[in-house]
């Protein structure tokens, strides 16, 4: 039941009908597919030149002024220990709203929006939810093609060391 919850609580609604349909932002880092919830995107845009902050973990690129906004872009590779390598013509940053904030995810590329029915939606299996709080909360999809769930706001805590981080 508190997964169920977590998937819930990810998708900005009290606990929905099984057979209610949300929208998801599906996307590729590596081989792998994730999906955020898609009424947390504002926008997908090319990758912007971040301004570094100074002594932020690894996986925070830096900063970008969007229509008067500074939003911070988190690069997904890094966030989740995978190989750095540049970017590709398909990469693209998410900008999503977070409370009253909005923030960017760096992906590789392959954004589109998919519908699932909550019955389908799956919690994380325990075993991914070791250390520090988890950013995949749930799981959908069958056979070689599930995707991934992801907590947006869990993305943007700090990183365990060794996980992202620069010092």
């Amino acid at each position: 039941m508190r997964a169920r919850f977590a998937i819930h609580s990810a998708l900005r609604e009290a606990p929905l009908e099984r057979d209610h349909v949300v929208q998801l932002c599906a996307f590729r880092v590596g081989d792998e597919k994730y999906a955020l919830d898609l009424r947390r995107v504002e926008e997908i845009i090319r990758p912007p030149q971040p301004a570094r902050i100074p002594r932020e973990p690894a996986f925070i690129e830096g900063v970008f002024n969007l229509r008067g906004a500074i939003v911070p872009i988190v690069d997904l590779r890094k966030r989740f220990g995978l190989m750095a390598r540049s970017l590709g013509a398909k990469a693209r940053c998410i900008v999503c709203r977070l409370a009253q904030d909005r923030v960017a995810v760096l992906v590789d590329g392959g954004t589109e929006v998919v519908r699932v029915r909550i019955a389908d939606l799956r919690p994380a299996p325990p075993i991914t939810c070791t250390g520090a709080k988890p950013y995949v909360i749930g799981v959908c999809g069958a056979g070689d093609e599930l995707t991934l769930l992801l907590d947006l706001k869990a993305l943007f805590q700090s990183a365990p060391r060794g996980a992202g981080d620069s010092t």
